[in-house]
């Protein structure tokens, strides 16, 4: 049998499918063709005879099909394919005839599954690439197609009501069509489906200031705003929030700086940990009525937050919640909320007035933490707890009365509140904590029931003001030996052995044998009689420190029934003190008064006008002045008494009195009479008057100008201390005596000295600061604010009291030549801008310019002449010799 040699390529195999219900189709490939034609196999997918009709194609897919030599005959052919979608091998066997010869030839051809596509009509969005597959297999749902002002809702095929799923490839071709809804709300908010099928936004990548969110998203509502969902989003301004919303989870806007306010609406139920942290523009805030937990830290850090209001149904407050919102002032906790969590309202400066709600049970630890300015706080009676630091450094907070149901106030629970002046503890306490009321410095009053069986160190130490009354009658063991120990050595008196402490008329008092005992005063009166009786008990005693502290008070008369008055019942006042006792009992303390001044023998105090005074040897002894006026001129009479004396203290610490003209009927004035003046500026003395006494004019830190008359002989210790602003005081002739300290403190005194010289009886320290001192100075002329004396080699300046910016020294007053300046002429003058000094300036004397801190010198010298002083310009201030640059 003749060889041939048979080359093809391709063999086209159709096989026709009988089947009429059912077709699957799949692919041979022949290898060394490369090339694919679509081939129908039947429904049993086993068997199927080759047409002996087939022709052979001249092409394949476009693809041209060669011979090595003449096309065969094709007869038949037949092969086995296994049903399925994965490709396989087949082989084929072909009967060809070839001229006179028939052969028989197999083939191995592979079969190769059939691959189908999914494509995608946008539907005007951006475009979508198709997604082809073998019939079931895993497919991944292609990125959502984005369209301007539209919401993508998802792949629909045409007609259909549910939306594709993208799970596995049909068996079949396939093409989806996007719907849209038009968008109503900001454009970068990013959504996800949450675990009930509802959508909650996930994050937002836009940059809006201001942000709407949809009710709906893709058909489906929109009820939560996702944790960190705005974190860190700075421009955000404000945000909208549809009726749908229900939750704000954890973190949502943390540190959205400029968000300014924000609605919640109805039906809102909860706010996440740290929601609106550090959102430092958040001013308002509107809460639904439906909300019932806010996280912890949800309002951390919101300092401009001023207002909220907390809504009944609110069961939950975490920690922090409002922790450092330093500008909250007030609010209302409802009734449901049964704890005040650690550190809520933790550094809420300025928080005032807080409601608590009834079935309170619980402050925690740090709750009102440096809550500065909280006055009142009434805490309810079912409360058990208050936690450690609590009412931490609450410095305005004024009185607190502790519930029946507290049995323990924990360690530093009211440390620092420096403005609380009462507490009341409850029966049942049994233990106060470590420093629980540390530096409670206004804290006047306390009684400790006999329930309390221990007390932690230093629980009252730096309670400077306090007196404290217990029921037991001796320290019990359980409290630490340094529970009211004081690091100044400030005494805190304690009344053992009493049974109760009652109050009436602002005086609080107990009973015992001999009658009552006022242990504190906590009325505001500037002027007080200290009662007979009180509760229908004789007012025996006035218990230490009872009065202490007592800024108003100014004027107090005791009755004659006073039989002990304690150490420093009057210490840290201002008051005047009548007693109505010829002179002071034994059983009065030496210390009584706190060297307040003291009357005895009064029978009456009088008061004319806002002087209240005293009768003593048929002449008035004006005591105390209770007015307020800027300009004072104390008239002579006072009634229809003479005026002869003004008391200790009578103006101490009057700070609006500017003027005071005493009348010449005066001959004695008191110490301190005129002590803390700080705005006295000038004082007119009586001629009579013989002695300035100790700290008469002490701190009066305003007075510019005092004459003293030739009739006084003796200056006290202090009289003028600390008289920053007084420049120049005059000494006349018959001062034969100056207490040690007379002028300490007064930093700008230059002395004119009558006498030619220090008297045997000055003392050494009179004069302890160094200020320059003039002796046998019989005149000072005054010209421009200038102080000059004359001498013989002309006038020297001695000291400036003006207060002019700009200053020409003149060359000449009068007939006289002006030829020098003093030493520290000029010191302090910080007004003092310009300066003029003449040519015949040969004289400038030692620090004569100290502290002029603005000053610029126009000197007419074209250099620093031979006379003026080495130190003339300690602080080298600028100098224009020859005048340069003067206007």
């Amino acid at each position: 049998m003749r060889k041939r040699n048979l080359f093809f390529f391709l063999l086209l195999a159709l096989f026709l499918l009988t089947s009429c219900d059912f077709k699957e189709k799949a692919q041979i490939k022949f290898d060394e063709a490369e090339s694919v034609l679509d081939s129908s196999f039947g429904e049993d997918g086993t068997q199927r005879v080759i047409s002996e009709n087939i022709v052979f194609p001249e092409n394949l897919d476009g693809v041209a099909l060669t011979w090595t030599s003449d096309k065969p005959e094709f007869l038949s052919a037949e092969g086995l394919v296994n049903r399925g979608d994965e490709d396989v091998e087949v082989t084929l066997t072909v009967v060809m005839k070839y001229g006179r010869q028939t052969r028989e030839l197999k083939y191995e051809v592979a079969v190769k599954a059939l691959e189908y596509t999914i494509s995608f009509d946008s539907a005007g969005g951006s475009f979508v690439e198709s997604v082809s597959a073998k019939a079931n297999a895993e497919i991944t749902k292609p990125e959502d197609p984005t369209r301007e002002g539209h919401v993508f809702v998802g792949w629909f095929e045409e007609g259909a009501e549910e939306e594709f799923a993208f799970m596995t490839m049909p068996k079949r071709n396939v093409r989806l069509y996007a719907r849209w809804e038009e968008c109503r709300f900001t454009a970068g908010l990013k959504f996800e489906l949450d675990e009930e099928g509802n959508y909650y936004v996930f994050e937002y990548e836009g940059t809006s200031p201001e942000v709407t969110i949809p009710s709906t998203y893709r058909n489906k509502p929109v009820t939560a705003i996702g944790a960190f969902a705005f974190y860190q989003a700075d421009f955000l301004e404000s945000i909208t929030l549809p009726e749908t919303i229900k939750v704000i989870g954890d973190c949502a806007f943390k540190y959205c700086d400029n968000l300014k306010n924000i609605n919640l609406p109805e039906g809102f139920l909860k706010i996440g940990g740290n929601a609106f942290q550090n959102c430092a523009s958040l001013e308002t805030i509107v809460l639904s009525e439906s909300l019932t937990y806010i996280g912890g830290s949800a309002f951390l850090y919101c300092t401009k937050l001023k207002i909220i209001t907390l809504p009944e149904n609110l069961t939950t407050l975490g920690a922090d919640a409002f922790a450092n919102c330093t500008s909250l002032e007030s609010i209302v906790i409802p009734e449901k909320v049964t704890s005040i969590e650690k550190g809520l309202f933790f550094g809420c400066e300025n928080l005032k007035n807080v409601t608590l709600p009834k079935n309170l049970t619980n402050i925690e630890d740090l709750a009102f933490y440096g809550c500065t300015d909280l006055e009142t706080i009434a805490l309810p009676e079912k409360l058990t707890k208050i936690g450690p630091y609590a009412f931490y450094k609450c410095a305005n907070l004024e009185s607190i009365d502790i519930p029946e149901g507290v049995t323990s106030i924990e360690r530093y629970a009211f440390y620092g509140c420096e403005g609380l002046r009462k507490v009341n503890l409850p029966d049942g306490l049994a233990s106060i904590g470590n420093q629980a009321f540390y530096d409670c410095k206004s804290l006047k009053s306390i009684f400790l029931p006999e329930s309390v069986l221990t007390i932690g160190d230093h629980a009252f130490t730096y309670c400077d003001d306090l007196v404290i009354c217990a029921a037991a009658p001796e320290m019990p063991g359980g409290w630490d030996y340094y529970w009211i120990y004081s690091f100044h050595d400030v005494e805190i008196p304690v009344h053992w052995g009493v049974d109760e402490v009652q109050e009436e008329g602002g005086f609080e008092y107990f009973v015992f044998e001999e009658g009552a005992a006022i242990t504190r005063y906590f009325g505001d009166e500037t002027k007080l009689a200290i009662p007979v009786e009180i509760g229908g008990h004789p007012v025996q005693k006035i218990g230490a420190k009872a009065f202490f502290g007592c800024a108003n008070l100014l004027s107090a008369t005791i009755p004659e029934s006073v039989s002990i008055i304690e150490k420093n019942a009057f210490s840290e006042t201002k008051a005047t003190i009548y007693a109505q006792v010829a002179s002071r009992p034994n059983s009065w303390s030496v210390f009584w008064n706190g060297n307040r001044p003291a009357y005895f023998g009064v029978e009456e105090v009088l008061e004319h006008e806002c002087l209240e005074y005293i009768v003593v040897y048929g002449n008035a002894l004006l005591t105390r002045y209770l007015g307020s006026e800027a300009v004072l001129e104390i008239p002579t009479y006072l009634g229809d008494h003479y005026l002869t004396g003004i008391g200790d203290s009578a103006f101490e610490a009057k700070k609006d009195l500017v003027s005071v003209s005493i009348p010449d009927s005066v001959s004695d004035l008191g110490e301190y009479a005129f002590t803390g003046c700080t705005n006295l500026e000038n004082v007119t003395l009586s001629f009579r008057i013989e002695k300035i006494k100790y700290g008469t004019f002490m701190r009066c830190t305003s007075l510019k100008r005092i004459v003293i008359s030739e009739q006084v002989k003796e200056i006290h210790a202090f009289a003028f201390s600390h008289c920053t602003s007084l420049k120049s005081i005059h000494l006349p002739e018959n001062v034969y005596a100056i207490d040690r300290f007379a002028f300490y403190g007064s930093t700008n005194l230059v002395f004119y000295v009558q006498a030619d010289s220090e008297k045997s009886d000055w003392d050494e320290n009179w004069n302890n600061l160094n200020r320059p001192v003039y002796f046998g100075v019989d005149e000072i002329l005054e010209y421009n604010g200038l102080e000059c004396l004359l001498l013989d080699e002309g006038i020297m300046i001695a000291r400036y009291v003006g207060d002019d910016e700009e200053l020409v020294l003149p060359a000449a007053i009068g007939e006289y030549q002006v030829t020098g300046i003093g030493d520290r002429a000029f010191e302090n003058c910080a007004l003092l801008s310009k300066l003029y000094v003449p040519l015949n300036i040969e004289k400038n004397g030692s620090h004569a310019f100290l502290n002029c801190t603005n000053l610029a010198i126009y000197a007419s010298a074209t250099a620093k002449p031979a006379g003026w002083s080495g130190d003339w310009n300690p602080d080298d201030r600028p100098v224009h010799w020859g005048n340069e640059g003067w206007d």
